[in-house]
């Protein structure tokens, strides 16, 4: 495998490219850093579960990561995952050399198939049963992530199917790699097409819209006031300093 170093100096342009089935690509050089951080986000969470089948997109999570490949080979990373109301985000941190991979398992979440066993879902199901308190534990309710533990048994294999090819589709998913990686290198080792000049359609802020303000832990660590509600810390008042200049946002453009 190739190896993938940090860019030179000063090199911290974002690149817009675009896998193969259309998915939106965005790569962040950041040459002060070692490693390289990746997530897939999917506009799929809890708002858009259907009635009677709550926590069904936490649960297309689980079993995402979870589907069996014939002949896969593990892969030297942990792959990890987090519902919100909104997105469904599967993240991972690796050495630069092994960036490719990651790319490559990362879009493999597009195409998966999470309703392919039922021996795999009742396994699941138990985990969420846990993570939840069990049936009237605090998170057993409707209006959580994890759903209510009647809803979560009535989810069938073809629910997670269904959801995940209405949901997942991957033009409407985003992958951002930051960090410790060459764009350049990476784009043509993972048969990425890059997007010439700025992406059509990108968003822009309006005159007077509010603007996201990038934030950093007092080690540097770079993070979001949108990752607030997953990392609690991330932000103002808890030793969160903000970005000057600010960091830029990931955007939702289209090539």
């Amino acid at each position: 495998m190739t190896p993938f170093t940090a860019a030179p100096t000063g090199h911290r342009r974002t690149v817009h490219a675009r896998a193969p089935a259309r998915t939106p690509v965005r790569l962040r050089p950041d040459p002060r850093a070692a490693l390289t951080g990746l997530a897939l986000a999917v506009p799929a969470g809890r708002g858009v579960d259907p009635d009677g089948r709550t926590g069904l997109a936490h649960m297309v999570e689980h079993l995402v990561l979870k589907e069996p490949r014939p002949g896969a080979r593990p892969f030297p990373f942990v792959l990890n995952a987090f519902t919100t109301r909104d997105l469904t985000v599967y993240e991972t941190v690796c050495a630069p050399e092994q960036s490719v991979g990651a790319v490559q398992r990362l879009l493999c979440v597009l195409s998966a198939n999470p309703g392919a066993s039922q021996t795999l879902l009742d396994t699941e199901r138990r985990i969420v049963d846990v993570e939840s308190g069990g049936a009237g534990g605090p998170l057993d309710r409707a209006d959580s992530v994890m759903g209510a533990h009647r809803d979560r048994d009535a989810i069938t294999p073809a629910d997670l199917t269904a959801f995940h090819a209405v949901h997942y589709r991957p033009e409407r998913a985003v992958l951002a790699v930051v960090g410790a990686v060459e764009s350049d290198a990476l784009v043509a080792a993972s048969g990425l097409r890059p997007c010439e000049g700025r992406p059509s359609g990108e968003r822009t802020a309006r005159r007077g819209a509010p603007v996201r303000t990038g934030y950093r832990t007092p080690a540097r660590t770079a993070g979001s006031r949108r990752l607030g509600p997953r990392f609690p810390g991330a932000t103002p008042g808890t030793g969160w300093q903000p970005c000057s200049p600010p960091c830029s946002r990931l955007v939702t453009a289209r090539c």
